[in-house]
């Protein structure tokens, strides 16, 4: 069987949105300023209280992996709940489960984005290269692939806008596991923390426009890199 015939690799190029049709996430929409402070300074506090809390703790990683699912559910029902406070209609759980098993790959089609930061660093040069590429070039190039590209994807397979939102919200959070804490490996930490963000991050792109998620991403990403560490110590 040649590569182009293989199921997966149809569903991927069937489904997958790179501007064939008009995307559910615009740049600009509309603004507010109470709602997107809130929706930035929230996931701030939480991932930055959850992540020390976690951290701290010598078992950081069996407390992520096990958070993880439970934060998931949580914040499933908070959409389910209140989500028709931000222009989402009731979530279909049977579609939101049966995307997640038939179309798998859709947390891990972007996965690659984790390798961004090393072709940056072929260009960004000096002792703090890898604090500039997290801070800027990474949030830039992540809300795209997961704001914008693997949100309007899931869309188009399902047509259901909540359902995106959880299923891209999740896909972002995975590509950060890999991550460290300090010298030591924190991935499921991050889970945790990015998921909280990035569930935030992916209402201000619906409701407000991709460039307030994208400023967010910048500043907490500059925060994290820049005066957490000092904080912290």
């Amino acid at each position: 069987m040649a590569f182009m015939d293989w199921p997966i690799v149809g569903d991927i190029i069937n489904n997958f949105w790179f501007f064939q049709t008009e995307g559910v996430v615009s740049l600009f929409q509309e603004w507010s300023t109470i709602m997107i402070i809130i929706l930035f300074i929230v996931p701030f506090v939480l991932a930055f209280v959850v992540d020390q809390a976690i951290h701290k703790s010598k078992y950081h990683v069996v407390i992520g992996l096990v958070l993880f699912p439970i934060l998931i559910v949580f914040l499933t029902w908070l959409t389910a709940t209140y989500g028709s406070f931000f222009g989402f209609s009731e979530l279909d759980f049977n579609l939101l489960i049966d995307t997640s098993i038939n179309h798998w790959w859709i947390f891990l089609l972007f996965w690659p984005v984790v390798g961004f930061r090393l072709i940056m660093r072929l260009f960004v040069k000096g002792e703090n290269a890898d604090k500039i590429i997290v801070s800027v070039p990474v949030p830039i190039f992540e809300e795209l692939a997961f704001r914008l590209l693997c949100l309007n994807t899931i869309y188009l397979i399902t047509n259901s806008l909540i359902v995106s939102f959880m299923l891209s919200t999740i896909a972002f959070a995975l590509i950060h596991l890999p991550n460290k804490s300090g010298d030591r490996w924190g991935g499921p930490v991050k889970l945790n923390a990015t998921l909280i963000m990035g569930f935030c991050w992916g209402i201000m792109a619906i409701q407000y426009g991709l460039i307030f998620a994208i400023i967010a991403h910048i500043i907490t990403n500059t925060f994290g890199v820049f005066v957490m560490p000092k904080l912290v110590s």
